[in-house]
């Protein structure tokens, strides 16, 4: 459902009109972005997030994503932020290594 509100352009109004804003919907927004290949606007939602306690997956499915797209300078920002979070997640570096070699092919 998410998804099809962003494909139309209703889901921040949608989403905005919202009383109660929870994990769960935050993260359908992000993920609903990353699906239609909006990493810009999938970041910036995840930025107004304002919970910075969310599971890594949600940051790992923005890197894994920008590896995708080949986005590599938002794929640093995401990378930089989780290895902060979290250092000694060893699947943040792979992403990061992979994202940076498919840039350069």
């Amino acid at each position: 459902m998410v998804l099809g509100f962003i494909l139309s352009g209703d889901a921040w109004g949608v989403f905005g009109g919202m009383c109660v804003r929870d994990l769960v919907s935050w993260n359908s927004m992000v993920d609903g972005y990353v699906k239609v290949g909006d990493l810009g606007r999938a970041h910036r939602v995840f930025d107004e997030m304002g919970e910075r306690n969310v599971q890594s997956s949600l940051w790992d499915g923005l890197l894994g994503s920008c590896r995708f797209k080949g986005d590599v300078v938002l794929g640093e920002q995401i990378a930089k932020a989780l290895l902060e979070d979290d250092p000694l997640n060893h699947s943040h570096h792979v992403l990061l290594l992979i994202t940076n070699c498919k840039s350069s092919a």
